[in-house]
């Protein structure tokens, strides 16, 4: 089974089947059974692959557009400030479900290991400087500095998703088997993902796009626009000023 869910992390808490199944094991499931499942699946896997894109650099917005754009998205550094440049980008989470199962016979009882396999791509990754700003200028080559600064932040951010996000469904998702029905196995699993994964889903989104925030705001500082105001010889302070006359 698989799910694509967009700026976000995917994780797996226990089927919700799994405690109500307990009683009819231990009444239906021989110990033998139990041991020849143990000793066929091995230890679930939860396997992470990551897709970059390389960065795209966009030179055809206004300082107007790209403070409304970052205003929209409640960029955080945006404030009264005009915006000369903002880094933009989306990841999806891909995540699969696959097992073997093993049948017990009659009753029509199957076990299995789930399997887990994750896929984090970046659909775009872009850095915007305002048209503006002449290209190579000193003013444009600030902004771009400065535009990349965020961008190291996002990649590291991405590393640090990876590891995190391994350790939540290893934390979630214990290394047991699973036992029942195959039909019904399919089943829960589907419902589990609806009733509980995908509620942690915005759990874990919400935790790790504040802590990136943090990241991003500890270089969005007044320090830093006060800088902007005084490098290249207050160039950058003279082209907002004229851009608001337009």
């Amino acid at each position: 089974m698989k799910v694509v869910i967009f700026f976000g992390l995917l994780a797996i808490m226990q089927p919700v089947f799994a405690a109500k199944l307990n009683k009819y094991i231990s009444d239906a499931i021989p110990e033998t059974f139990i041991s020849a499942c143990e000793r066929s699946f091995p230890t679930s896997e939860v396997t992470v692959s990551f897709r970059d894109k390389p960065v795209k650099e966009d030179h055809k917005e206004s300082i107007r557009s790209l403070t409304a754009l970052a205003r929209k998205y409640n960029a955080a550094h945006s404030g009264d400030h005009r915006v000369l440049g903002l880094t933009t980008s989306e990841l999806s989470w891909e995540i699969g479900s696959e097992f073997k199962s093993l049948p017990l016979g009659n009753p029509d009882i199957h076990c299995a290991r789930p399997n887990i396999n994750i896929e984090l791509e970046v659909n775009y990754h872009v850095v915007h400087i305002a048209k503006e700003l002449p290209l190579e200028s000193c003013e444009y080559n600030f902004v771009h500095d400065h535009e990349y600064e965020h961008v190291k932040i996002n990649r590291d951010n991405m590393q640090r998703y990876i590891k995190e996000i391994v350790a939540d469904f290893k934390n979630h998702f214990p290394n047991k088997i699973l036992y029942g029905p195959s039909e019904k196995l399919n089943s829960e699993m589907q419902k589990a993902m609806s009733n509980e994964w995908l509620p942690f889903i915005k759990e874990v989104t919400a935790k790790m796009e504040a802590e990136g925030m943090k990241r991003h705001n500890n270089i969005d500082t007044p320090e830093e626009y006060a800088k902007g105001n005084t490098v290249c010889s207050g160039k950058i302070s003279t082209i907002i000023r004229a851009s608001e006359k337009k």
